[in-house]
């Protein structure tokens, strides 16, 4: 399957809505604020039609297979950036001890070191979900054709 370059410009735009979001500051500019919150649905319904196509390609993988896949392309960079954000946060501890400076604790590894990573745990789940309805259909089609010479 090749490469639809289209979804690439539309993803590209519905990340720089989440950028947008998260650094807008300048109080004249608040109200445009909401242009970008078409980002997160985008990027839901995007994740169930490429998990779908994903499976359709794939009918044979399994769940554990696509968990492990679902794991190391969403969490393992989340995980990554997130330890390197507290290597930084132990940094401004040393270099400016009297500056705030809030851990996040246990916490980061379900939902990141910032609040609005709470994303990537959801995208988790709605891949698994997704990939197991899909399984499903597919299997409920195939039983339904292969008794279809009884009807």
């Amino acid at each position: 399957m090749q490469r639809n370059h289209s979804i690439d410009q539309a993803r590209f735009l519905a990340a720089a809505g989440v950028v947008w979001i998260h650094s807008l500051r300048s109080e004249s500019l608040q109200p445009l604020k909401e242009i970008g919150r078409f980002a997160v649905p985008f990027f839901v319904i995007l994740t169930i039609l490429l998990t779908m196509q994903g499976v359709d390609r794939s009918p044979g993988r399994s769940l554990k297979e696509f968990i492990s896949q679902r794991f190391q392309r969403l969490y393992l960079p989340m995980i990554l950036w997130s330890f390197a954000y507290l290597v930084l946060k132990c940094v401004k501890l040393v270099v400016q001890p009297n500056a705030p400076n809030d851990f996040p604790g246990i916490s980061f590894f379900w939902g990141g070191t910032a609040y609005h990573l709470w994303f990537i745990p959801f995208m988790f789940v709605v891949c698994l979900a997704t990939f197991m309805m899909r399984k499903r259909s597919i299997q409920s089609n195939r039983s339904i054709r292969g008794i279809s010479w009884l009807l």
